[in-house]
């Protein structure tokens, strides 16, 4: 459970979550690329990278319906967390932060 919100990890240990499956292969790309100098030539002369960027999409997404399910829910709640902290952070400027800001929120703290 992160932000509230359940991966469906446990829900049936007998099938996969397209969620866990697209982190965990990122996961080891970024560290199968520490000990491959030429990561960028092996990734653009096989399938690996067409699958990081179709496993990035899933992963970037999934974080974005979350966004999207909070907005709609109204985050202004009594009970803060993290998500709702950073959602109603402002930059110097007084700007909200970005979509793409709150989805690596959501990325660096699932």
């Amino acid at each position: 459970v992160s932000f509230g919100e359940s991966f469906g990890c446990l829900d049936n240990i007998e099938s996969q979550v397209d969620f866990a499956v697209a982190f965990d292969d990122l996961t080891s790309v970024i560290s199968d690329r520490l000990m491959d100098p030429a990561w960028k030539i092996r990734e653009a002369m096989t399938k690996v990278g067409k699958k990081n960027v179709h496993n990035r999409n899933l992963v970037r997404s999934h974080a974005m319906r979350i966004i999207e399910k909070r907005r709609a829910e109204g985050y202004h709640k009594p009970k803060k967390d993290l998500l709702q902290l950073f959602m109603e952070t402002k930059d110097e400027e007084g700007n909200a932060l970005t979509d793409e800001h709150l989805v690596d929120v959501i990325l660096n703290f699932t």
